[in-house]
C-alpha cells in the first residue's frame, strides 16, 4: 500500500468532538502506549512543531531528510538554546 498521498497529520473537527489520523498520531498512540508519559510527551512536543512547520498538507512523500534539516536549520534561527534544539534530533 502507498501511503505518499496521506497527510502526515490530518485533522477532522466536528461541534462535539475531534480525531487526528495519519502516521504521526500512528506514532504517537503506540508510544503513548510503551513510553512513561514523560518520554511521550516529548515525542508529541517534538512532532508538533514539526508538522506546525511543514503545515497542514504535507504528506508522507513530501517529508525526506532534507525537510528535517530544514526544520533543524528553523530552530536555530529562531534563536533556541543548543539544548532545545538537540531534543529535537535526538526524538
Amino acid at each position: 500500500m502507498d501511503h505518499n498521498d496521506e497527510l502526515l497529520l490530518e485533522r477532522i473537527v466536528r461541534r462535539s468532538s475531534g480525531q487526528e489520523r495519519g502516521p504521526i498520531p500512528e506514532f504517537l498512540a503506540k508510544k503513548q502506549a510503551e513510553q512513561e508519559p514523560k518520554t511521550w510527551l516529548g515525542y508529541r512536543t517534538s512532532l508538533t512543531k514539526l508538522s506546525e512547520f511543514v503545515g497542514p498538507e504535507a504528506t508522507v512523500g513530501e517529508f525526506t531528510e532534507a525537510i528535517g534539516h530544514s526544520f533543524l536549520t528553523a530552530l536555530r534561527d529562531r534563536d533556541l538554546s543548543r539544548n532545545t534544539i538537540v531534543v529535537f534530533q535526538n526524538d
